[in-house]
């Protein structure tokens, strides 16, 4: 969010709203690589390294965001923690090969 501005409309919170949501949420540590990544990493919060890589810890409210979230970066976020997660990131990457017929997939180094 860039801004916010107070107005006179009101709105019902849904039914399922928990304000608290969050707050017992679990902690994710992810390591952004060098370039745009960690550059968009670090200015949302994430350490900048030595490397020029950047370490994130955030609080995650459900493992399907989580890896949604690290996919959506395209190979430039690898999920250090939790390790449980990191499976489910990986089996998700592999489903979504199969699904795109992609035959090869390259990790970096």
């Amino acid at each position: 969010m860039r801004s916010a501005k107070l107005t006179l409309d009101s709105f019902e919170p849904r039914p399922a709203f928990e304000p608290r949501g969050l707050r017992d949420a679990r902690t994710a540590k992810v390591l952004y690589a060098k370039g745009v990544a960690a550059r968009w990493a670090a200015e949302r919060g994430a350490t900048p390294l030595k490397d020029d890589t950047a370490l994130a810890d955030m609080p995650v409210g459900s493992p399907e965001w989580l890896i949604s979230e690290i996919l959506s970066h395209r190979g430039d976020a690898v999920l250090l923690e939790p390790e449980e997660m990191r499976a489910a990131v990986a089996g998700r990457a592999r489903e979504l090969a199969t699904e795109l017929g992609v035959s090869r997939l390259r990790a970096r180094a």
